[in-house]
């Protein structure tokens, strides 16, 4: 559309007769012989149409159409809602707390073990191996470990809700 109000207007009721299947008005099609925008519009729409009158869908009847733009207004004037939360299954919370204390019971002596196996692994490679290679390869070896930690102590929660809906078999998924 042009910054003309004249011819906003113009393109305006052009496209509201071309969507209602209905003729151009004179006046409008008078305007659009002398602006150049405006008959690039009609003849813009009238292309649509020619292409459109290949498979013309057919007209809803009114009470369908009218029903459905009601549906579609009272949708878009709802609020928003949050899709409702699944509650957890009983028995989650024992669950979770019996497998994290089983989890936990080993892990002083998990970190002792490594922090042990790199005092060692340093004192032998000390002779063969600059000390920053030795402390990348370190750091290396921690990122490793640590990732595998947060790995297996990440699934914890997963673990105990399968648990427990195994234990519940009536509760759905």
């Amino acid at each position: 559309m042009t910054a003309e109000p004249r011819c906003q207007e113009v393109q305006a009721r052009l496209s509201d007769a071309w969507f209602a299947r209905s003729g151009f008005a004179g006046q409008d099609l008078a305007h659009a012989g002398s602006c150049r925008a405006c008959t690039a519009h009609r003849e813009t729409l009238l292309a649509l149409g020619h292409a459109f009158d290949a498979e013309t869908p057919p007209a809803l009847p009114s009470a369908r159409a009218a029903a459905i733009r009601a549906r579609v207004v009272a949708e878009l004037a709802a609020p928003a809602t949050a899709p409702a939360r699944r509650a957890l299954p009983p028995g989650y919370p024992s669950e979770l707390a019996r497998l994290l204390f089983w989890a936990l019971l080993p892990l002083p002596l998990v970190v002792a073990w490594y922090a042990l196996l790199f005092r060692v692994a340093g004192a032998l490679l000390g002779t063969l191996m600059p000390e920053l290679l030795i402390q990348a390869l370190g750091a290396s070896f921690a990122l490793v470990v640590a990732s595998w930690l947060a790995l297996v102590y990440g699934a914890i929660p997963f673990a105990a809700q399968h648990r427990a809906m195994r234990r519940n078999p009536e509760v759905s998924p």
